[in-house]
Order: C-alpha cells, then sequence, then structure tokens
C-alpha cells in the first residue's frame, strides 16, 4: 500500500512539474510576443527624411521605418543602411506633399487647448496654420507661408524649429537649413511664434507653449537701449497702437509689437490677419528710416547644389562701414572670404560644393571716432547645400551586360566622369560618361561589360565640375541571390 501511494505521489509530482514548465513557457511567449511586436512603417521614394541631428536622409528608393526596444525610431534603405531617427521621426513625402510625424506629438489649437497623437502622424494639409510640439525645445510648424519679422525667413508647407537651452534656434525644412543666433518671431496668416521665448500669440489668446511637457529652456530676454538707429513707425495711425515703449512684446491682429532686430530695435504695428491674400505680414504703418540711420539687413539665404544666395541691404548714408564681409566655411577646411559691394543687394558665391554644410558669418569694420576701426560680427548663419539630383539604375542584366540608365541634374552638369562597373568590390571595366546624353530627360541608356559574380556595382567616379574635382558618390548595385 505504501508504494502505491508513493508512486501516485511521484506522478503528482511530475505532473505538476510539467504543468509549471508549459505555464512558464506560455509566459515567456506572452513576453516575448509583447517585447517583439513590430512597430514598422514603410516610406515610398523620393521622400525626405531627418536623422537625430536634423540633417537630411533622402530616400532614394522605398525604405521601411521601424521602432524598437529602446523607443527610438529607425530608418532602413533598401540596402540595409540603419539611421537613427530619435523617438520622434520627421518624414516628407515630396510626391504627395504630407508630412509624417511618428511618436508623440501635441497640437496646439487656437483657443489654447493641446491635442496628443500618437503612432504615425499625418499632416496631409500642409496649408493650414498650425504649431505642434515634439518634445522638449522642438516644434513643427505648418502654413501656406511661413516668416519671419523681416521676411529674412520665407517659406512654406512646414518648418523644423529646434531650440537650444539659450534660445538659438535650428531651423530646417526640405529647402532650408539654417541657424539663428538672435530672437526671431515666426508667422503664419494666423499666428505669431516668439521663438526663443517658445510663446504662441493666436489672436488674442497668448499660449506658453513652455507649459506642454515642460521645457529646459534658458533664455532671458537682454534689455537693449534704443538709440539713434531706432527705426520708428509714421505716426499717422494712432488708434490701437497702445503703449509698448521699451518691451518685447508679441502680438497680432492690428496690436503693437516691438520686435529686437539683429542690429536696430523696430517699433512697428503689425497686423497678421487671416485674409490676408498674400497669406503674411501687413503693416498699417509706413516704416520711415532716419536718413542718418545705418543698418545691415540679411533678407534672405538661398542654397543651390554648388551656389549660396545672399540677398542683404546695406544702409551706410555716412559711410561709417569700411568694409562689410561674409566669411564662407565648411569643415573640409574650405575659408573664402568675400567683401559685399554696399550699392548692390545680391551676390552669388559659386562653386561650391554639393551636400555640404557651411556657415556663412557676416561682419564689417566700423569707423569710430578718433579715426579708429573695430570689427564687429553681425550675424552668423548655418547653411547646407542641395544635393546632386542625379540618378543612376541598373535596368537589365544579361548574360555578359550590365544595362543601366544615368540621368543628371540639370542644374548641376557635370563636365566629365567615369562610369566604373564592380564585380564583388573588384574594378572590371571603365567608360566615359556620355554628359550630353545624360542630361536630356530620358537621360544616357547604354550597357558594359561584365565579368561573373555575385554583387554588381555601377559607380560613378573622377567628376569635375567647371574642370574641379568633386568627391560625391553616385552608384546602383545588384546583387544576386
Amino acid at each position: 500500500m505504501r508504494r502505491l501511494i508513493d508512486g501516485n505521489k511521484r506522478v503528482i509530482s511530475i505532473f505538476s512539474i510539467i504543468i509549471i514548465g508549459i505555464i512558464a513557457i506560455l509566459v515567456l511567449f506572452i513576453v516575448f510576443s509583447f517585447f517583439n511586436t513590430k512597430e514598422e512603417y514603410y516610406v515610398s521614394s523620393g521622400a525626405i527624411a531627418y536623422d537625430m541631428e536634423y540633417d537630411q536622409i533622402k530616400i532614394d528608393s522605398e525604405g521601411r521605418i521601424e521602432k524598437k526596444w529602446d523607443g527610438n525610431y529607425y530608418l532602413y534603405d533598401n540596402e540595409d543602411n540603419k539611421y537613427n531617427l530619435g523617438s520622434q521621426a520627421i518624414v516628407y513625402d515630396v510626391n504627395k506633399s504630407t508630412l509624417n510625424v511618428f511618436g508623440n506629438i501635441y497640437k496646439v489649437l487656437s483657443d489654447g487647448q493641446v491635442e496628443k497623437y500618437t503612432g504615425n502622424n499625418k499632416i496631409s494639409n500642409l496649408n493650414d496654420d498650425f504649431i505642434y510640439k515634439l518634445a522638449d525645445r522642438k516644434y513643427v510648424i505648418t502654413g501656406g507661408r511661413i516668416i519671419n519679422q523681416n521676411n529674412s525667413l520665407n517659406t512654406e508647407d512646414f518648418l523644423i524649429a529646434v531650440l537650444d537651452k539659450s534660445g538659438n534656434t535650428l531651423l530646417t525644412n526640405n529647402v532650408l537649413n539654417a541657424k539663428t543666433i538672435n530672437p526671431m518671431t515666426i508667422y503664419t496668416a494666423s499666428f505669431g511664434f516668439d521663438v526663443a521665448n517658445e510663446k504662441l500669440v493666436y489672436e488674442n489668446q497668448d499660449i506658453d507653449l513652455k507649459k506642454i511637457i515642460g521645457s529646459t529652456n534658458n533664455y532671458v530676454e537682454k534689455e537693449e537701449p534704443i538709440g539713434q538707429e531706432e527705426i520708428v513707425a509714421e505716426e499717422n495711425d494712432k488708434e490701437g497702437s497702445g503703449g509698448n515703449e521699451g518691451g518685447d512684446n508679441i502680438a497680432a491682429n492690428g496690436q503693437n509689437a516691438t520686435i529686437n532686430s539683429t542690429e536696430n530695435t523696430i517699433n512697428a504695428d503689425l497686423n497678421v490677419t487671416n485674409n490676408n491674400s498674400s497669406g503674411g505680414l501687413s503693416s498699417k504703418d509706413v516704416i520711415k528710416k532716419s536718413t542718418l540711420s545705418k543698418y545691415i539687413e540679411v533678407r534672405n539665404v538661398t542654397v543651390g547644389a554648388s551656389y549660396i544666395d545672399i540677398n542683404y541691404i546695406i544702409n551706410d548714408p555716412e559711410n561709417k562701414y569700411q568694409v562689410v564681409s561674409v566669411t564662407v566655411e565648411s569643415t573640409n577646411n574650405f575659408q573664402r572670404t568675400i567683401s559685399l559691394d554696399k550699392n548692390v543687394t545680391s551676390y552669388r558665391i559659386a562653386d561650391l560644393n554639393p551636400d555640404t554644410q557651411y556657415q556663412l558669418t557676416f561682419g564689417y569694420n566700423e569707423i569710430l571716432a578718433g579715426n579708429s576701426v573695430s570689427s564687429v560680427v553681425h550675424s552668423v548663419q548655418t547653411v547646407k547645400t542641395k544635393k546632386v539630383n542625379a540618378d543612376l539604375q541598373i535596368t537589365r542584366l544579361t548574360f555578359s551586360k550590365i544595362y543601366f540608365t544615368l540621368k543628371l541634374d540639370t542644374d548641376y552638369v557635370f563636365s566629365s566622369g567615369k562610369l566604373a562597373v564592380y564585380v564583388d568590390k573588384r574594378k572590371t571595366e571603365e567608360v566615359n560618361i556620355d554628359i550630353e546624353e545624360a542630361k536630356k530627360s530620358k537621360g544616357w541608356s547604354s550597357s558594359v561589360k561584365y565579368e561573373s559574380g555575385t554583387e554588381y556595382i555601377l559607380r560613378l567616379e573622377n567628376l569635375k565640375y567647371n574642370d574641379k574635382s568633386i568627391d560625391y558618390v553616385i552608384e546602383s548595385k545588384f546583387k544576386k541571390y
């Protein structure tokens, strides 16, 4: 009888262990499934993504975005290159003119209410005037026209604004990449955004955006004395102007606004209206500049693949500015200093490299009392030249030849170059590029011989632009499996 009881106990123990093991396996399976559920999105060809440093990543063919366990989104292109986009990823679909923002975002409404969205947030109508807070000191602004107080910023559809703790701001979108070191107010047709103070003026509603998920912004406004270089509004419309002496209030819809520009304090009655046909700012008062005032204004900076255009105004009636210049620098030891003519308003800096970041330092030498000379840095901007819009595609593979099509950017046409064939990372063939055919709308379609292998790469090499060597990678790959 004792043996029978002992045998039953043994069976029950084994059965219990099996049940516990099954439960443990089920729990592990559930936990594994929970932590490995893929949040995956596909991105169409031609889209532009932004990495953690807000540098552009052009997606030449379809890519995918995955959210990983660390909370960050990662972009994988068709060659399995991996890019960390951060906890809030931004992708602009050029073909559809839509903006996808991944992660938690906060949409600010005109009455001060905030709507929270998560996951893949698609903004389809970029003409609508809205501001979205992505994270601490990070914003996206949408609108049909987006400008600042002196129109040196003039763009459309969307603008990414990223502040550092001192209030300096990186401004970027698909056509712009610049950094401002001066306080700036950004306007759409519906609101004004005092960037450094993170304040939104929506009609008569002042909204403190710092209160949305908090802010580590340490910017403090500096009080600057108003001297003889003050620009004042002509007193032909005193109604509704209100008192705003010595302030720096940002207001809209006919209310007085005081804006600190780079060199001058401007008191002007700025009127932001919803029915303005131009979609931007209008002024009720005519701004009258004193004949003795001197000032420098960098109105806007635009970029191409090989050039930077500067539009500026230099007002110097007493010839106090000895030299006004801009110094252009890049990380590859490039530096060039250019004197700006006071009698013209634009200058093109040419022969630059594509897809390269340049710092523009505007400065001047000023003649002081006693004929002494003072060197002053006026402002600093960072811009990035555009990528070359060239396309090289392998179209067909036969027993002995690789067929391809090459289309060159008509705004950046190479003067010469080679098309090289690599088989398993070994160069096997090289031919001259037919530049004239490649810059046509249909491109240059041809073929080259190849040796048997596994991975094939067509790459443009020895490229020259205006007989200057260009280090720029354009290639197409094909791999046999």
